[in-house]
């Protein structure tokens, strides 16, 4: 089971290079996402097991943010095509800073709770054995697709006139932003107080 992980994370970031539907890229991120959890499961470590729990955590954060944003970049723009949304940082700048934000967390930047989550399953899966040092280039996919589409979206001319989003959506957007910066530099609330014990109790100190 945590071959089929690691190829789970592996496919999802690979495929996820070439699709240029925003939303069809999210829902290849959470495939990727979801092969940590399935790797850092069946690792039976405390740091694998703890690191699988807190990615489904920030995972349904990180995600939900990214499917959310994507929903209403398609009602103001009419496409979810990234090659379509050229310029979109003039239509809908604090749009696209939140949506820079919640690319960096699912990036695995360090600050965010996913950065945490992700290190702990690939500790776990190291201590098992270092042949699961392939699990790196998953990241480094999951970097690479982010940084193209982020590259189209935010970093080109800006087209058009402005058509932001209301406030309370941007206080929704906020509301998932918040518990991923929180926890992902002062994860022991959660991680250290509740996950980490838990874990623990179920598979000692491996």
């Amino acid at each position: 089971f945590t071959t089929i992980g690691l190829i789970t994370m592996i496919y999802g970031a690979s495929v996820a290079l070439v699709a240029k539907d925003i939303k069809r890229m999210i829902a290849l991120t959470s495939v990727n996402h979801m092969g940590y959890v399935l790797l850092g499961a069946f690792t039976a470590t405390v740091a694998g097991v703890s690191g699988a729990v807190f990615q489904m955590f920030s995972h349904g954060l990180a995600v939900g943010m990214l499917f959310l944003m994507s929903g209403y970049i398609h009602d103001h723009t009419g496409t979810r095509n990234v090659d379509e949304l050229k310029g979109l940082r003039g239509k809908m700048p604090q749009t696209v800073t939140l949506l820079f934000l919640a690319s960096m967390a699912a990036m695995a930047v360090p600050g965010f709770a996913n950065f945490i989550s992700e290190y702990l399953v690939i500790q776990g899966a190291l201590s098992v054995s270092y042949l699961f040092a392939i699990a790196v280039v998953a990241p480094a996919l999951t970097v690479g697709y982010f940084l193209w589409m982020l590259r189209r979206v935010a970093m080109t001319p800006p087209v058009g006139p402005k058509n932001e989003l209301r406030l309370h959506s941007i206080l929704i957007l906020i509301a998932f932003l918040v518990p991923l910066l929180l926890f992902g530099v002062y994860p022991p609330p959660l991680l250290g107080s509740v996950i980490t014990p838990t874990v623990g109790k179920f598979f000692g100190a491996r």
